[in-house]
């Protein structure tokens, strides 16, 4: 009876002993995995960080570039604009610059067709086009005996104000 315990004793032991190597390579395995997941779940943080420094450089470079554009842009004030516009009209009439002015602040392109034109004049904040402008009627309007080059007129006699 007591080799039988013995042999039983053994047996139960080396069942313990194959149990606990068992579960120690279960253990490995899992601390393996988990090792792995964490060395994984580090290298995508790194690299969400290495993106987030990126972003925040080309943000700073964005901003750079704003400020710089804003530098650009020329800011005018109501009064500017009204004094501006007076010294254009106080210029004589057949001032070369003044006709240029008149047409680099009011137009803003002129698309020329064959037989007519579409004018598109800055107004407002949106442009305004006049459209299908034909060409022979403003032929016929310089043409006739009413137009005067010199004074860019249909005008025969120009009438002063009327004062009420």
């Amino acid at each position: 009876v007591m080799v039988y315990l013995v042999v039983l004793f053994a047996a139960a032991f080396l069942l313990m002993a194959w149990s606990y190597f068992i579960q120690q390579r279960s253990n490995q395995e899992a601390i393996s995995d988990l090792e792995e997941s964490s060395n994984s779940a580090v290298q995508r943080l790194e690299n969400v960080l290495q993106e987030n420094e990126d972003l925040k450089a080309r943000v700073a470079e964005l901003e750079e570039q704003l400020a710089i554009e804003q530098n650009k842009k020329i800011c005018l004030t109501e009064p500017q604009i009204h004094a501006f516009l007076d010294y254009v009209c106080d210029m004589p009439a057949d001032d070369v610059n003044k006709r240029r002015a008149i047409i680099n602040i009011f137009v803003h392109s002129i698309y020329l067709y064959d037989d007519y034109f579409t004018l598109i004049i800055n107004a407002s904040r949106k442009p305004l086009s006049i459209e299908n402008i034909p060409l022979d009627d403003i032929e016929t309007a310089f043409s006739g005996d009413t137009y005067t080059s010199a004074e860019c007129s249909s005008l025969k006699i120009s009438a002063p104000p009327q004062f009420v």
